[in-house]
């Protein structure tokens, strides 16, 4: 650790002085104590480290801004890494508390922190200079090192042993998505990632010593041992695995579910384990869900693309909504629940033109079975938590936010002659798949933040295909995405057995069950279920039907009452009229006390609905009445899979079938 000196940050605190600030600009800092309270914070003052190099040590405090302002040298950001808590969260100072994945009540005065120089702060380094990672709990071993087994998507820390990337790669008995070299003392931060293009990778031979401390991390979609030894690789295989070749293309898209780790959504962070669910669903696992190549087309002039409105559907239970102009691309505003930078908006595209035969609606605007959860209506049997329940009473104390322009889900819709582009998983092309030239992940964008979700979903022109990418980004005229899932628009959208997946969310589900769609609050009607996240100090550990899986972090985040998976909505017995919402309000309060919604994921805040992008323009007065709506929220205590919503009689009718062009 760097030899650390103690210093003391002082702190304006203005009262009423503050009023005379313009008339007393010039004398300000002579103000009496009545006019300017000051408080002191001490901080650990670190060595400084060259520009754009890092230094760690021990924070000293919780104040991450008083931490900053007490070095001598710009501080660009302050990270934790903790490898026994699978947590990997970083402050930038005067970045919004939103942006911000490391907050002070994560932090203690004895928490290891490691502090990076701005690269452009010029200052002369102080005398000291910062050490490298402190490796003394690292036992040294003879031979390769194989190090502890991580959860999915999880770190290990250990010695090398080796100078070469692979061997040590192919030493570990679960698959490597990533090796890390953060050396402190030599300001090095050095990657490999196994199948990455060459030059790409930092880490090589040239660099990896056998002392070196390595950061291995799992895999997030680990199902098997399964490390691919690298083409012309001639060296020893320490610990041999069961190798594995490409995924075997399919001429179908086929529901498939995959018992990895899912990544959170919407906190900046973290990732999903495998957690089985408590209720109704036997064991088991899958297949690595399949690749879907379609064959060049003809040449031919490409149309303009789509995203997410086309004509609605319509059926013979509900109105029929009027076509209308297309959506817009992803519109970057800042919601309550997160912030964001924003950005120009995007041309509308052109519509799609498809309409679903009479009495039947399209799956790309209103996914799934009649059957599924995401769109059976809560029973006349449902039975509610009393508002002494613990569950009540947390949701009681909590606001609402509707996610939509950022931390949301874009949902795109190719036709036959937009561009065939790779989807890229970990070095592999996952699929080759129609993908419009308009199609942007969602922000804020890993350009933007690093720890971003950033999912984008295209839908193929069947209408049923569903790509689902997670931590996603533009690569050439491809994406590569952290995650990628294919899911039949035609099925359940939820996985079939405890601990499988088959979306990119953390509950195991796929990623738009739930979401808002523009063309259904121009239509005035929402039937369907929706999608909740809630704040950590909500959730408790041990998901319930439909979750299958939660947060890898559970163990250590949940501090709350509300399990994954549970299925909250207005009670029976509220009466919507007299609540004084708007026209948007009222839509959104029958649809919550019709079909409810269920909790999918985490983020920060408190209860948090997601609506696409384009339906960010149409969600003003519903912002406001879901902030109210939320207090009167109760858990449906007896919703199950062999009683969904809670048995009885539907509360409304069921979704008309499914069609495709």
């Amino acid at each position: 650790m760097a030899l650390l000196r103690n210093r003391r940050v002082t702190r304006l605190t203005f009262g009423f002085g503050v009023l005379l600030a313009a008339a007393l600009v010039a004398s300000l800092v002579v103000l009496p104590p009545l006019f300017a309270a000051t408080e002191e914070v001490e901080v650990n003052e670190f060595p400084a480290p060259r520009p754009g190099g890092l230094v760690k040590g021990v924070a000293g405090t919780s104040d991450l801004a008083a931490l900053a302002a007490g070095q001598s040298f710009d501080v660009e950001s302050i990270s934790v890494l903790d490898i026994t808590a699978q947590t990997y969260r970083v402050f930038v100072p005067g970045a919004p508390d939103a942006v911000n994945t490391l907050q002070p009540d994560s932090v203690t005065p004895d928490t290891p922190v490691t502090l990076r120089r701005r690269a452009t702060d010029l200052a002369p380094l102080t005398v000291g200079g910062p050490t490298n990672i402190d490796s003394a709990s690292a036992a040294a071993s003879t031979g390769v090192a194989s190090l502890p087994v991580p959860p999915p998507g999880g770190l290990t820390e250990g010695i090398a042993n080796t100078a070469n990337p692979v061997e040590l790669m192919l030493a570990q008995p679960f698959v490597v998505e990533s090796i890390l070299v953060l050396d402190v003392e030599t300001q090095l931060y050095l990657t490999y990632l196994p199948g990455a293009p060459e030059g790409a990778n930092t880490l090589s031979e040239l660099n990896l010593s056998p002392e070196s401390v390595v950061i291995i991390r799992r895999d997030p979609i680990d199902i098997a041992t399964q490390n691919v030894v690298p083409s012309g690789y001639a060296g020893p295989i320490p610990n041999p695995v069961t190798v594995a070749g490409p995924p075997v293309a399919t001429a179908t898209a086929t529901e498939t579910a995959s018992p990895e780790s899912l990544v959170v959504t919407g906190d900046g962070g973290g990732g999903g384990a495998i957690v089985p669910a408590s209720s109704g669903d036997q064991g088991g696992g899958a297949s690595p869900p399949p690749v879907i190549v379609a064959a060049p087309p003809a040449p031919q002039p490409t149309q303009a693309p789509r995203q997410a409105t086309s004509a609605p559907p319509t059926s013979t239970t509900a109105p029929t909504p009027t076509a209308t102009a297309a959506a817009r691309t992803p519109t970057p505003t800042p919601t309550a629940a997160r912030t964001s930078t924003p950005a120009p908006t995007p041309t509308a595209a052109a519509a799609q033109p498809y309409s679903p035969a009479p009495g039947t609606r399209d799956p790309f605007l209103w996914p799934f079975a009649s059957s599924s959860p995401w769109n059976f209506p809560i029973g006349s049997g449902a039975q509610y938590a009393s508002d002494s329940n613990a569950m009540s009473q947390q949701l009681r104390s909590r606001g609402g936010s509707i996610n939509s322009s950022v931390w949301s889900h874009p949902v795109y819709l190719a036709s036959s002659s937009d561009p065939l582009r790779r989807i890229i998983v970990n070095g592999e092309t996952y699929a080759t798949v129609r993908i419009p030239n308009n199609a942007e992940p969602s922000r804020p964008t890993l350009a933007e933040l690093s720890s971003s979700d950033s999912h984008l979903h295209i839908v193929q022109p069947d209408h049923r295909t569903l790509y689902e990418m997670y931590a996603t980004k533009p690569d050439g005229g491809d994406f590569v995405a952290r995650r990628a899932e294919t899911i039949d628009l035609l099925g359940s959208g939820i996985a079939s057995s405890r601990g499988a997946t088959i979306g990119t969310r953390a509950y195991g589900g796929s990623a738009i069950g739930g979401l808002l769609r523009r063309w259904e609050i121009e239509a005035g009607e929402i039937r369907h279920a929706l999608a909740f996240a809630l704040d950590t100090s909500l959730l408790k550990q041990g998901p319930v039907w439909p979750a299958t899986v939660e947060d890898r972090t559970a163990d250590s985040s949940y501090s709350g009452t509300i399990p994954m998976g549970t299925l909250l909505a207005l009670p029976a017995n509220v009466d919507i009229n007299s609540l004084g919402l708007s026209g948007n309000g009222r839509m959104l309060a029958r649809a919550l006390q019709d079909y409810g919604g269920y909790v999918v994921d985490a983020a920060r805040g408190g209860v948090t609905l997601y609506a696409e992008p384009s339906a960010d323009s149409l969600l003003g007065s519903m912002r406001s009445d879901f902030d109210k709506l939320v207090p009167l929220l109760r858990p449906v205590v007896n919703n199950s899979q062999s009683s969904v919503g809670g048995g009885g009689t539907p509360r409304a009718p069921m979704a008309p079938p499914l069609s495709t062009p």
